[in-house]
């Protein structure tokens, strides 16, 4: 059995030598585990948004889905992070999970533009969204309106 190669399969794909069947994917979900349908891009875009207002269970699917499909230098970040939000103490914490985190949104990022995707993270999210209250409120919207069925509390 032969390793599969998720840049060669993206390069691919992006070049058009998939065929229809092969290039379908479905759109990514935290919590998503390896399939021939799954979203590689998907994943890193919704990585560059992370903040911690999406709460513990989807920050562990999220790393979850990193580490099944063996991103784990981007994922390592993202995995300290939620060790410190499980045992969090103080502000301290607090200010270590949001760099953590903006080391994550910075590691997917990097592999993004690695791929050569151009792709900016909405200017709703990231670090500015972590201290707006309006952003924050912007963020449980639509993790309310796009995961109806998940609870996102911290």
């Amino acid at each position: 059995m032969t390793k599969f190669d998720a840049h060669k399969w993206i390069r691919e794909f992006k070049s058009g030598k998939l065929n229809e069947a092969e290039g379908k994917l479905k759109p990514f979900q935290p919590g998503d585990m390896w399939s021939n349908d799954f979203d590689y891009v998907g994943m890193l875009k919704f990585g560059a948004q992370t903040v911690k207002e999406m709460g513990l269970e989807t920050l562990n699917n999220l790393f979850e889905s990193f580490t099944d499909v063996n991103y784990h230098t981007e994922a390592k970040d993202l995995g300290i992070a939620i060790d410190y939000m499980e045992d969090m103490q103080g502000i301290e914490d607090e200010e270590k999970v949001n760099d953590l985190l903006e080391d994550f949104r910075a590691a997917c990022m990097k592999t993004l533009k690695d791929m050569k995707i151009k792709w900016k993270p909405s200017t709703r999210t990231g670090r500015n969204l972590s201290m707006t209250v309006k952003g924050q409120a912007n963020m449980k919207n639509y993790l309310a309106k796009n995961y109806p069925d998940k609870s996102f509390t911290n």
